[in-house]
């Protein structure tokens, strides 16, 4: 591993601006003539670390804030799904026996009626013709 400093190729390549020299090392790279292994911004001061941490502690904060506040809604829309669920059991179970019930009373009426039917159709029993005798006590 090499390692060379923007300096030395600012010098040896006789390049006069630093962004002329990061666009050709970019296109290097994504030639794949050189590879780098690490390298150290230059965009960021020793001074700014700890105002980026900072930066990265409140994001990091926020994000967990927000994560539990998903968390919360998932469970709430979880309870909210279990407590659906049960209402929709609890009255498909009770439109079951509402049917077996009706199913049972109809049945119970249709016996009746046709009980009724075959009462109705037997012939009735003609009422005998007799004489009853007449008591004379003269």
């Amino acid at each position: 591993m090499k390692c060379i400093p923007y300096s030395v190729l600012l010098k040896d390549l006789e390049i006069q601006n630093l962004w002329e020299l990061e666009d050709l090392i970019i296109e290097a790279v994504y030639t794949n003539i050189i590879q780098v292994d690490f390298c150290i911004g230059h965009d960021i001061q020793k001074k700014d670390i700890n105002n980026i941490v900072k930066t990265l502690h409140e994001w990091c904060d926020g994000y967990e804030a927000v994560l539990l506040g998903i968390e919360q809604q998932v469970l709430i829309a979880n309870q909210y799904k279990e407590n659906h669920n049960r209402t929709q059991q609890q009255v498909e179970a009770e439109v079951t026996n509402i049917k077996k019930t009706l199913k049972a009373t109809t049945s119970s009426l249709a016996q009746e009626m046709e009980r009724q039917l075959t009462e109705q159709e037997q012939p009735t029993k003609k009422m005998s013709k007799v004489k009853g005798l007449v008591s004379s006590c003269h």
